[in-house]
């Protein structure tokens, strides 16, 4: 007994050390090739794409939509186009977009740009990207990645002539809200003669191109990235979250047209998105070439598909080499597959202690789930900084990880010590596919992570009948088979969640752990206290190393925005920091002025300090006609912008704003409560709309003016601002507001 006890030691430290080599070596084996320095006839040129992204982005300001710097990148982008023989036109439009759940509308003038290669008759494939950027940065990422890989892919086009048209569209107002997008499917007549579209985007600047959104049903989309890919990034898991999240790009607006789709991201280097880091000198150029090489592999295949009927696939890429592809009927099969071999087999082993070969898994998986949330929790409570895990990421994945492996140290060295091996074996495989099955209801797309190992483990089922020999070898195929679908699939979690939510991780390598672990033991499950205690050795040093890291750094900074706020009526001012929920301000820039949370209008709870007031105009908006139409009051309205770059108009709940109208289009607001429209870009400035809400008497709105930039007197401020800190999005601004009875 001694002998089997020390031999399940050794074993199950063994194969839990070779899972989270594994999962540490998954980033090494997923690496991009280096950039092809000369590649040949007909291939994507990343030194020509990236050289010309340069010169269309010129000083590398920042170029929000409706902006003298949007008006230069526009210039620079037709020339580019001209220079290579085509004809693009610009669609100007001043559209509109709703959030309804947002209770917020969005307004800008956009300028579309598109043009053809091909013949004019047919349905076309289209390529498309936006080239407008966050007013915090320069964009050359997001999504100046697209504009590149557009420019690219359509010189090649030009130099040899696609048989059927593709359709070249690079939208404005992306930033805002989709709305060169929206303005392109109400409109442009080109909108009614695409069979299929490939977007390229980016929430990073390096890594993978990663495939994370298709049309419904995607059996089209998936021949064309099967046929047209080189190093797939993907999986159906993926795709069927982000159909749940309230995340949109311009392919959001495509859909519900009818178009095949693949959409296409970097989702490398969050901590540069929507920030000045978001620059040239950040850009890998391997993540061009593969977002290149991706594209144009897309856009061929989907010139080449004949439309028909389709259906619903599940796929995912193994290392990033293959693309596995099955219906996903096949999917949920083999769950069921897997679902009675696993209590086939449970029941056939026999052996004492059937109970607890049982409870084993599910008490692992829910030990590693709950011991990782605790150790979350707790580092969260001892850290000052919201994003604790923002420039360490992996400290908070091994806690996760080393959660798993305590879990499974003790749910087969204690719970199910003195059952049989093959009855432990099997409650696990059962409980892996009851997993798989618990998901496909959420996601079915994910049960392409399970069915491959599935599939080999009922197998070997089937032939243990013969050979037990066989049996434990398919086993451990199905194992490692489980390793090369799920450690990837973490891997681009982690990218893509951060550090948030380390219980993920915990589930995931607690259900790889969970199946391999058992192989480690001879006929019956014994172990003593060696992998517990190495397994907890592991947890407190990546617990440790989570607690203490620091949470930001120039490479990976922390997010800050520094507002100074104007009531005009009060005649006050306040600077108000924007940064990682909750977080107080960093002491360089605390030490300067007296800041403390309160409860800033429109923004929410954050530091804010006084600040010297200086006379600054707040937008103004005229009534230009008011009326009781059916019983609700329509009230036509002009704005006066008075400088400011973006407009905000806050409705108040009191006047139950139903719509309002801007040119041509009537837009709901939808939910119930204060609303309010967002309109940006220097169109605004005399900008009309009617709006329709059942209060018939005058309301009191609040109007606010934002201007890009700061007054002198933040100087101070900016140059605390320390150097692992980095404005955001809109950047620091300058908002001043004031109530208007309309």
């Amino acid at each position: 007994m001694e002998n089997s006890a020390r031999s399940g030691d050794l074993g199950m430290i063994v194969i839990i050390a070779a899972i989270l080599i594994a999962f540490a070596l998954t980033p090494f084996a997923l690496s991009l090739p280096k950039v092809d320095s000369a590649p040949g006839p007909g291939e994507f040129d990343t030194q020509r794409a990236i050289a010309r992204l340069a010169r269309v982005l010129g000083d590398e300001r920042a170029h929000p939509v409706d902006t003298a710097a949007n008006d230069a990148v526009r210039a620079r982008l037709l020339a580019e186009i001209e220079a290579m023989g085509y004809a693009p036109e610009v669609r100007d439009d001043f559209s509109c977009f709703t959030r309804p759940k947002w209770r917020r509308a969005f307004c800008a003038r956009v300028r579309n740009i598109v043009f053809r290669a091909g013949p004019e008759a047919g349905d076309a494939v289209m390529l498309a990207a936006h080239y407008d950027s966050v007013p915090a940065g320069p964009g050359a990422a997001d999504d100046g990645l697209g504009v590149a890989v557009e420019l690219e892919i359509a010189k090649l086009f030009s130099q040899s002539p696609p048989a059927r048209p593709v359709t070249f569209l690079l939208t404005d107002g992306e930033e805002m809200g989709l709305l060169g997008a929206r303005s392109f499917v109400r409109k442009d007549p080109l909108a009614d003669k695409i069979a299929a579209v490939v977007n390229v985007e980016a929430r990073g600047d390096k890594g993978p191109a990663v495939m994370f959104q298709t049309s419904q049903p995607n059996s089209a989309d998936l021949a064309a990235y099967r046929k047209g890919t080189r190093r797939p990034f993907s999986n159906s898991m993926m795709t069927d979250i982000y159909r749940l999240l309230p995340n949109d790009t311009d392919v959001t607006e495509f859909l519900p047209k009818g178009y095949d789709a693949l959409n296409m991201a970097l989702v490398e280097g969050l901590s540069h998105y929507h920030t000045p880091r978001d620059n040239l000198a950040a850009l890998d150029p391997r993540s061009v070439q593969h977002a290149g090489r991706e594209a144009l592999g897309a856009v061929k295949a989907f010139l080449g598909e004949k439309r028909g009927g389709e259906s619903q696939v599940i796929f995912a890429d193994l290392l990033s080499r293959w693309l596995i592809v099955m219906p996903q009927w096949a999917g949920g099969a083999v769950l069921l597959f897997g679902l009675a071999a696993g209590a086939f087999s449970f029941f056939r082993a026999g052996g004492p202690r059937p109970l607890r070969a049982l409870l084993a898994p599910p008490a692992l998986l829910a030990f590693a789930a709950g011991a990782c949330w605790l150790a979350q929790t707790i580092i969260a409570g001892l850290r000052r900084e919201a994003l604790y895990w923002y420039a360490h990421p992996q400290a908070i994945v091994f806690v996760g990880y080393f959660c798993a492996a305590l879990a499974t140290a003790l749910a087969f060295g204690l719970l199910a010590r003195g059952a049989r091996r093959e009855r432990a074996g099997a409650a696990s495989w059962f409980w892996f596919a009851a997993a798989g099955a618990g998901l496909w209801f959420v996601a079915p797309g994910s049960s392409i992570l399970f069915a491959p190992a599935l599939l080999v483990w009922g197998i070997g089922v089937l032939i243990g009948f013969q050979s037990g020999a066989a049996k434990t070898a398919f086993a451990g195929a199905a194992a490692l088979l489980a390793l090369l679908f799920v450690a990837p699939a973490l891997y681009m979690a982690g990218v893509t969640l951060g550090g948030g939510s380390a219980a993920v991780f915990a589930l995931g390598a607690g259900l790889i752990m969970m199946v391999a672990a058992p192989l480690a033991f001879g006929d019956e499950m014994r172990a003593r206290a060696a992998p517990a205690l190495a397994a907890a050795a592991g947890l407190a040093a990546a617990f440790c190393a989570a607690l203490w890291l620091p949470a930001y750094s120039t490479a990976d900074p922390a997010p800050l925005n520094i507002n100074y706020v104007v009531d005009a009526d009060a005649k006050s001012a306040q600077w108000v920091m924007t940064g990682p929920r909750g977080e107080p301000p960093p002491k360089a820039v605390a030490a300067l002025a007296p800041f403390a949370f309160a409860d800033i209008p429109g923004f929410g709870r954050w530091p804010a300090a006084p600040a010297d007031y200086v006379e600054a105009p707040a937008p103004e908006i005229a009534l230009l006609s008011d009326r009781i139409v059916d019983g609700t009051r329509q009230a036509r309205i002009r704005i006066a912008a008075h400088g400011a770059d973006w407009i905000g108009l806050r409705i108040p709940e009191s006047a139950k704003a139903v719509s309002f109208r801007a040119g041509d289009e009537t837009i709901p607001f939808g939910a119930v409560g204060a609303q309010r429209i967002d309109c940006a870009g220097r169109a605004c400035d005399g900008a009309e709309f009617t709006v329709t809400m059942k209060a018939t008497s005058p309301q009191d709105w609040m109007v606010s003016g934002i201007r890009f930039g700061l007054p002198p007197s933040a100087a101070p401020l900016l140059k605390a601002r320390p150097a692992a800190a980095t404005p955001v999005q809109f950047g620091d601004t300058t908002i001043v507001r004031a109530r208007e009875r309309v």
